[in-house]
């Protein structure tokens, strides 16, 4: 599969992100899950994750982060125009 990449994703992307069970959200559950643990509620940022997810999948991670009891999510687009960072508080 990889081989058929473009070069500036196989030289720059994780493998094994973009091999990844379930097209990716596989990891990305295990991150949002984990992350509850490993977060503190006393911060002044804005969000508390930030991902960077496959254009087509902001409102699933959305949906995921709040299963994993997040309160509040949204997605901003890239440069391009497309749906790819995933906020969570």
């Amino acid at each position: 599969m990889h081989a058929s990449l473009d070069p500036q994703v196989k030289n720059w992307e994780d493998m094994n992100a973009l091999c990844a069970q379930d097209s990716g959200l596989a990891i990305i559950k295990i991150i949002l899950q984990d992350a509850q643990k490993h977060l503190s509620d006393n911060n002044n940022f804005p969000f508390r994750v930030a991902l960077e997810v496959d254009h087509t999948q902001p409102e699933v991670v959305c949906k995921i982060a709040l299963e994993c009891g997040f309160k509040k999510t949204w997605w901003k687009k890239d440069m391009s125009g497309k749906p790819r960072f995933v906020y969570c508080k």
